[in-house]
C-alpha cells in the first residue's frame, strides 16, 4: 500500500510539471531581450509594456533546435516588437495574442483552418483566465481543463433591422418604380460605409433579407463559381475571406501577405 501512495505520489509530482506555467528558457529569453520590460506572470501570461497581453500555448512535443526564431506569424513576416496576433516559434511554442471583438469580448485570432500548433497547443492550467475570454470554438482542444466559453465564429447569417426605406423616401422618381428584367429572382450582396455587414438583398423589396456579418467594413465583394461563394477584402484585414453562400458560412481565409 505504501508502494502504491509512493507511485501515485510520483506520477501527480509528474503530472504537474507537465502542466506548469514556466516558460521555455530560451522562449523566455527571445521576448525579453525583444521587448525589455515585458512582464512573465507566474501562471505563464505575458503582458508587453503596451499592456497588450500574449497567452503562450504548449505543444504536446517540443521540437529540437539548434537556435530559437520565429517562424511563422499573423499577419506574415512580423517581428515580436510589433505585435503580431499569432507567433509560432520552431520549437511549435506558440503565442496567442488577447483581442477585442465587435461585442468587446476577449478573444483571441479566429481562423478558419488554424495551423497546427495552434490546434494542438495547450493553454497553461493554471492560467488565470482573462475577465470576458473567448475561445473559437474551433481551438477549444487549448482550453484543456480551464473553464473558458466558446463561440462558433463560422456561421456568420444573422438577422437584420437595417432598412434603406429612409434613403428611399428621400428620393421621388417622376415615374413608378419598375424591377429592371435583369434582377428579377436574382439576389442582391451588398456593401455600405456605414455597416460592417454585407446585405442580402431581393431587388423587389427595400430591406435587406438578412445579413453576413463582417469583421471590418469591407471594400469589395466579389461572386465567383457562378455565385457560390464570396470573396470579401476588408480595411484593416490581411485576408481575403471566403464564404460559402448556400450556408452563409466562413470556410477559407486567403493570406494577402504571405
Amino acid at each position: 500500500m505504501r508502494k502504491l501512495l509512493i507511485i501515485l505520489g510520483i506520477l501527480f509530482i509528474s503530472c504537474t510539471n507537465v502542466f506548469a506555467a514556466k516558460l521555455p528558457d530560451d522562449v523566455k529569453n527571445y521576448i525579453l531581450t525583444s521587448i525589455p520590460g515585458t512582464d512573465i506572470r507566474f501562471d505563464g501570461v505575458i503582458i508587453l509594456p503596451s499592456n497588450t497581453i500574449y497567452l503562450p500555448l504548449f505543444p504536446s512535443l517540443f521540437s529540437d533546435i539548434a537556435k530559437l526564431e520565429i517562424k511563422q506569424t499573423f499577419p506574415a513576416n512580423k517581428p515580436l516588437k510589433q505585435e503580431p496576433d499569432i507567433i509560432i516559434f520552431n520549437n511549435d511554442f506558440v503565442l496567442l495574442k488577447v483581442l477585442t471583438d465587435s461585442e468587446g469580448n476577449k478573444t483571441v485570432l479566429h481562423q478558419v483552418t488554424p495551423p497546427l500548433q495552434v490546434r494542438t497547443g495547450l493553454l497553461p492550467q493554471d492560467m488565470l483566465v482573462p475577465s470576458g475570454l473567448i475561445i473559437p470554438e474551433n481551438l477549444k482542444g487549448i482550453i484543456g481543463n480551464l473553464k473558458i466559453d466558446t463561440k462558433s465564429e463560422d456561421v456568420i447569417k444573422i438577422d437584420t433591422k437595417e432598412s434603406f426605406e429612409e434613403f428611399l423616401s428621400d428620393s421621388k422618381p417622376e415615374t413608378n418604380q419598375v424591377l429592371i428584367s435583369q434582377l428579377k429572382d436574382k439576389i442582391l450582396y451588398v456593401t455600405t460605409n456605414y455597416s460592417k455587414n454585407i446585405q442580402v438583398i431581393e431587388p423587389a423589396k427595400t430591406s435587406p433579407k438578412y445579413s453576413l456579418a463582417q469583421k471590418s467594413i469591407p471594400i469589395d465583394v466579389k461572386a465567383v463559381l457562378g455565385g457560390k461563394f464570396l470573396l470579401v477584402s476588408s480595411f484593416e484585414r490581411p485576408f481575403i475571406d471566403v464564404i460559402s453562400v448556400a450556408d452563409s458560412r466562413f470556410i477559407k481565409q486567403i493570406d494577402l501577405t504571405s
